[in-house]
């Protein structure tokens, strides 16, 4: 029922001072005049959630005699004491401004008419919508695990949850036997729940999780079914972690290590759980030692890293979640100190190519070699540990030639290059032939060797002269098979006669030709060589 209402010039008035005046002024009202209808139809309605924040309210009201009406606005977040926050309006809207975000409001409207007759209308409220906020992360990585067996009698249910804007979060946890299990704790803070279990049982469980907003993510239907009972202990809390919580400047390929074990002795394995999300995936499972090595980081970048210890009877413990920060990663230096050195002569024709590579952040790295000419790669080595040298073997190189080479460094995140530097192969070993001539019809070149193994030498011999009434250009080349067991001749048959140069070659790879240049007088077919002769030997 509605109530007359004497107008006030307080800018604030309480709820029940209004419900008050309003029974009052229907004590002892009177006459023919009636006050206004009672204001009604509020926008948004009492009750309504998630109203925007920039929202008008409005109502309906009037006067059954049609007198004209104005109407006081109290509006407000106070449970008892609302404020006068607009007097004497003829509308029946109000622009409130923005309000906060997810803050419930109280509203009532005092509708007068010209012969100050008033109705106060009912206590209103709304609650605005939460902003933009995220929902709290899924309830995830249940332990005991989902369908795991043989649980023991004194589990304590867990998970991992958190929240992306960084809001409190709260939690309902659902547990039971049947597949809808029902409510067992509501609004609860902590990521874990200690039941009461029975042997040979089979538990159903699931977790929604609550932001200050009430917004909301609802996990997955888990189950378990426990032991028989044995009277086993859970394995310890991991704990002790290094990277220590919270650490910074930590290494791009850090060994994660923490404290285990069981109270009963029990063969402890670890799953690893790790990512740079608040909740992390799992990275291994049924791991059997208590550190890990991780590789392929990122530098600046939160890692967030979890523990669960598990023994042989599928107890299980989960440990805290733990996160730390990788420092800025530094280019490796540029490959120093080569093997062969820069210039380095009489190299062989398989050299073992080498630098020293340094890194400032101790990373593993990978290094590639070069063949300067063309940019062609020689070969790499891989996982090389900083402050150490890498090798290669170079091969299918010739004798006497200058050749250049150049390293590339990488950490995986940055590459260096090292300075081009050369080296020239050795010269190649004179041909192991001895050479004689024999006298007779023709010419007799006598071949012999010390070598282990049978030479094959490419000859030619040449006989020339620019003298006499006919000039002379005699041409022989053949192939010779020279051994240590006996001498091999080579048999030719010139024309001609007078003073000639003989020009005999020897070659076979890889080995110095032989060239040798001796005079002599050729008369019917006998060659007679002076005894001065040049002797050379030129490289191939």
């Amino acid at each position: 029922m509605g109530a007359l209402f004497l107008k006030s010039n307080s800018r604030v008035i309480s709820i029940s001072l209004l419900l008050f005046v309003s029974l009052l002024c229907t004590s002892f009202s009177g006459g023919a005049n009636q006050p206004p209808y009672e204001p009604y139809d509020p926008d948004p309605m009492t009750g309504t959630y998630n109203v925007d924040v920039n929202q008008d309210i409005s109502w309906s009201g009037g006067d059954p005699d049609g007198d004209p009406v104005t109407y006081d606005v109290y509006f407000g977040v106070d449970d008892f004491t609302l404020p006068l926050v607009s007097a004497n309006q003829t509308e029946t809207t109000y622009d409130p401004g923005t309000m906060e975000p997810f803050t419930v409001y109280k509203w009532i409207i005092v509708a007068w008419d010209d012969h100050d007759a008033s109705r106060v209308g009912p206590t209103w409220d709304f609650r605005t919508e939460p902003g933009d906020n995220n929902p709290p992360y899924t309830p995830q990585c249940p332990h005991p695990y989902d369908e795991d067996t043989d649980v023991p009698l004194d589990q304590i249910l867990s998970w991992t949850s958190g929240d992306p804007d960084g809001d409190p979060v709260t939690f309902d946890v659902y547990f039971g036997t049947s597949t809808s299990p029902p409510l067992v704790s509501a609004n609860q803070s902590a990521m874990s729940y200690d039941p009461d279990l029975d042997a040979d049982t089979t538990y159903y469980w699931r977790v929604v999780a609550w932001d200050s907003y009430d917004a909301h993510s609802s996990g997955a239907l888990w189950m378990f079914t426990t032991g028989t009972g044995d009277g086993n202990h859970p394995p310890y809390e991991p704990s002790a972690p290094t990277p220590a919580d919270e650490a910074v400047n930590i290494s791009l390929h850090p060994i994660l290590s923490w404290n285990g074990g069981d109270p009963d002795g029990d063969n402890v394995t670890y799953d690893i759980y790790f990512d740079t999300d608040a909740s992390p995936g799992l990275l291994i499972a049924n791991h059997t030692t208590t550190s890990y090595p991780l590789t392929g980081l990122s530098p600046d970048t939160l890692y967030y890293w979890q523990i669960l210890a598990r023994d042989n009877h599928s107890a299980s413990t989960t440990g805290p979640l733990w996160r730390f920060t990788t420092g800025t990663n530094h280019p490796p230096n540029r490959p120093h100190t080569p093997m062969p050195a820069n210039g380095s002569p009489a190299v062989n024709l398989t050299p073992v190519l080498s630098v020293k590579v340094v890194d400032p952040d101790n990373d593993v790295l990978d290094v590639w070699f070069y063949d300067a000419a063309d940019d062609s790669l020689i070969g790499v080595v891989s996982e090389v540990n900083s402050s150490s040298r890498a090798e290669v073997v170079w091969s299918g190189l010739s004798y006497n030639t200058t050749y250049s080479w150049y390293a590339m460094v990488s950490d995986g995140y940055e590459i260096n290059t090292s300075e081009t530097w050369v080296f020239i192969t050795k010269p190649a070993p004179v041909l192991p032939v001895n050479i004689s001539w024999e006298r007779g019809l023709g010419v007799h070149v006598v071949l012999s060797t010390t070598s282990s193994e049978e030479l094959t030498v490419d000859w030619s011999l040449n006989i020339t002269s620019k003298r006499g009434f006919l000039p002379i250009d005699e041409h022989f080349e053949g192939i010779a098979f020279v051994a240590d067991e006996a001498d091999t001749v080579v048999s030719l048959f010139p024309k001609g006669w007078g003073r000639v140069t003989v020009t005999l070659i020897l070659e076979s790879a890889p080995y110095q030709s032989i060239e040798i240049i001796r005079n002599g007088l050729l008369l019917r077919h006998r060659l007679l060589l002076f005894p001065s002769f040049d002797f050379i030997q030129s490289l191939e």
